[in-house]
């Protein structure tokens, strides 16, 4: 049968959504544009009426034109399978020149030249970079026709690489960019992040069967300062077929969801920085597995979710005299019962938590929660206001409760799934309930 949960609304006060970080997919298709192949840079200056380039790079730091503009890169950056050169570093800069698709898969291809002419031709198996161009006076610029030279160097110890970079295009309004730079080399998703990336953290993640799978993975943070550290990325994985999503809002530090080769579906935080972390994975609505991880510089931890339908069970929550937007938030504790982020206060740990397990919304009286993954949790009662004209807010329900869920269980061969009943009053907020499986603390 199934267990009920009952939570009544008390005072209320002010409370907030704090925001989810920028996500950016990786896997796109690539635009053909011209063939790569690992070949050698040839020796002399090309002139523009030539059609196989003849091409020499310069030690000196890369520079050149876009239109009748100046280009002075300062910023290098290099992820999986795209390179960018751009002036600041703005997540969408407006001075920068973009290669993508030039490797093949994730592969980082470090110590090789590769070489695309203007002058060839699409043939199947060959693959064809993605160059966008932006510059102050110019809409970004995708130029179909150019000359395109990168020789990178080997890996150093700190994980650097010294490239060299040549890009000519005759398309109006023109583009001529030559010289050297360094750039860290990227994390390579069919391997566990090198030394250069520390401290990180990987995620590996058990789907149920080999159907796709909506899935989130991402972290929560407080530093010894004090400052809240957040990232997340999500897509539709499957067993066996690669995919991956990658959220590069805080660079240098990259949150990554993939399927890929070795290590299968997993997610992968890279650059973080020290402090007491949550990290969770979801698999579609409310059904969420979190671990706490003290993370230090040279942390490199490997973490297990398994998702089981036996490993979760439901929660209803009954709301009287419920209100129209009134919702049901659940916040995940420790396996004993605690704040997984010591000394954060609940309204702290419900802004910053509340994009892990998530909140329902309140119908004919109850929120219902399925899929719950086994363990405890912390119950805000939520209500949507208009605060003045028609600015929204959401107020918190003074009061908390915390509930344990317990894994889906066999009776008479007839699986039941496990849920618990909460009631805030005062004759019955601190006994075991039901048959003594579900346990709850009343928390004022």
């Amino acid at each position: 049968m199934k267990q009920t949960a009952v939570i009544v609304l008390l005072a209320l006060i002010s409370g907030c959504e704090g925001p989810e970080s920028v996500q950016k997919p990786n896997n796109a298709g690539a635009t053909p544009a011209a063939n790569g192949l690992s070949q050698p840079a040839l020796a002399t200056d090309a002139s523009a009426n030539e059609t196989t380039p003849q091409i020499t790079i310069p030690d000196s730091a890369v520079s050149g034109i876009i239109g009748d503009q100046p280009f002075e890169p300062d910023t290098f950056l290099w992820d999986s399978d795209s390179l960018s050169l751009q002036v600041g570093n703005s997540f969408i800069p407006r001075n920068a020149v973009k290669i993508s698709y030039f490797f093949p898969g994730d592969a980082v291809t470090p110590g090789q030249t590769f070489v695309w002419s203007k002058t060839d031709e699409f043939l199947p198996g060959k693959r064809f970079p993605n160059v966008i161009i932006r510059s102050d006076n110019l809409v970004q610029w995708v130029p179909d026709s150019y000359d395109l030279v990168l020789q990178m160097g080997d890996v150093n110890e700190k994980g650097q690489v010294t490239a060299r970079f040549h890009l000519q295009t005759n398309e109006e309004p023109g583009a001529k960019i030559t010289g050297s730079f360094t750039v860290t080399a990227p994390d390579v998703l069919s391997q566990l992040p090198q030394a250069w990336h520390r401290p990180w953290v990987v995620t590996r993640l058990q789907l149920p069967d080999h159907r796709e799978h909506k899935v989130k993975v991402g972290f929560v943070g407080l530093t010894p300062t004090g400052k809240w550290k957040s990232n997340s990325a999500g897509t539709t994985l499957q067993k066996g077929e690669p995919g991956t999503a990658s959220s590069l809002t805080f660079r240098p530090q990259v949150s990554t969801i993939a399927s890929a080769e070795n290590i299968g579906p997993h997610g992968r935080h890279i650059h973080l920085v020290p402090g007491t972390y949550v990290f969770y994975a979801t698999k579609g609505q409310h059904n969420a597995q979190w671990k706490v991880v003290e993370i230090t510089p040279d942390s490199a931890e490997e973490l297990s979710f398994v998702f089981s339908p036996s490993g979760a069970g439901s929660l209803a929550v009954s709301v009287p005299d419920a209100k129209d937007k009134d919702s049901v938030l659940l916040i995940p504790l420790t396996s004993s019962g605690e704040s997984p982020i010591p000394g954060a206060s609940d309204d702290d740990l419900r802004f910053h938590l509340e994009r892990i397990v998530g909140a329902n919304g309140v119908e004919n009286g109850t929120a219902q929660f399925a899929n719950l993954t086994a363990g405890r949790y912390r119950i805000h009662l939520q209500r949507l206001v208009t605060t003045s004209g028609k600015s929204k807010q959401i107020l918190p329900g003074k009061q908390t409760v915390d509930v344990e869920i317990l894994k889906n269980t066999s009776i008479n061969g007839h699986k039941v799934l496990k849920g618990a009943v909460v009631s805030v009053t005062e004759e019955n907020a601190n006994k075991l309930i039901n048959d003594g499986k579900a346990r709850l603390t009343n928390k004022a």
